[in-house]
């Protein structure tokens, strides 16, 4: 079972690659034969293509006598930390090891290399605009760092799209679990409205927060009465009422007469 999933797999990949399909198209059929999940499937043919094209250079770097190679990560928010900090970085190239010190790094690893010559002089690399989408070109020698310093570090728009990448696992977990108390209460009907209500509006988020506690210890009330207390505390912080009043959370029954 093994060798044949071994097989499959390499027969798989040699055909994307001879192709130039996406990983994406193969990614179903393969979980389907082998019966795991289809992002678990195009995760290792992902990985598992850029390891073959990373091994293909390096071994063309041995044969045309490259002595030195230059590690280019990808500059846009979806680079891992580990590659943010190698771009740039020079290597020999009979020290190569994969993980280490050469490509891929982790699984989805989009980072790549270049032959590096001393000599070598202008040029230019491409980077992605984190609000747009759209390319522009920067000094072919700019490091991850020094484009994150120049053109993110300091434009709110660009620190927030980085922010929602990097928490969105736990961003997602979190709005699961606020919907699910919650419900229609909650101000956000997807993840992309619970990150901007939770990293644009501090008010509100505060609120949220609060609201979501309350519900769940006492689940049977309201936003309304939710609203009471905190009206109530209030009025206790001012020392305007008794502090021995105790929590609102549902109508109380009252007898007509």
């Amino acid at each position: 079972q093994k060798d044949h999933m071994l097989q499959a797999l390499t027969e798989g990949i040699t055909t994307m690659l001879v192709q130039g399909k996406n990983p994406k198209t193969l990614a179903k059929d393969f979980a389907r034969r082998f019966k795991t999940k289809e992002y678990e499937a195009y995760r290792l043919l992902h990985t598992e293509s850029s390891f073959i094209i990373e091994q293909g250079t390096l071994a063309a770097y041995r044969e045309d006598g490259v002595e030195k190679y230059q590690i280019l990560a990808t500059l846009d928010m979806k680079t891992s930390d580990i590659c943010r900090s190698e771009d740039g970085k020079i290597y020999d190239v009979k020290k190569a090891t994969v993980g280490v010190n050469y490509p891929p790094y982790h699984p989805f690893c989009r980072t790549t290399t270049v032959p590096y010559y001393e000599d070598d002089e202008g040029g230019t690399r491409v980077a992605r605009d984190p609000k747009t989408g759209k390319t522009y070109e920067v000094p072919a020698d700019m490091t991850y760092q020094e484009w994150h310093d120049k053109y993110i570090k300091d434009n709110p728009e660009a620190v927030f799209v980085e922010k929602k990448w990097k928490n969105r696992y736990a961003d997602k977990k979190q709005f699961e679990r606020y919907k699910e108390v919650l419900g229609k209460d909650l101000r956000a009907k997807s993840l992309e409205d619970f990150q901007n209500l939770k990293y644009n509006d501090t008010e509100k988020w505060e609120d949220t927060q609060g609201y979501y506690k309350y519900k769940k210890r006492y689940p049977e009330s309201s936003k309304l009465y939710y609203d009471i207390n905190k009206e109530i505390k209030k009025l206790k912080d001012d020392g305007i009422i008794n502090k021995k009043i105790g929590t609102a959370v549902k109508p109380i029954p009252v007898e007509i007469l």
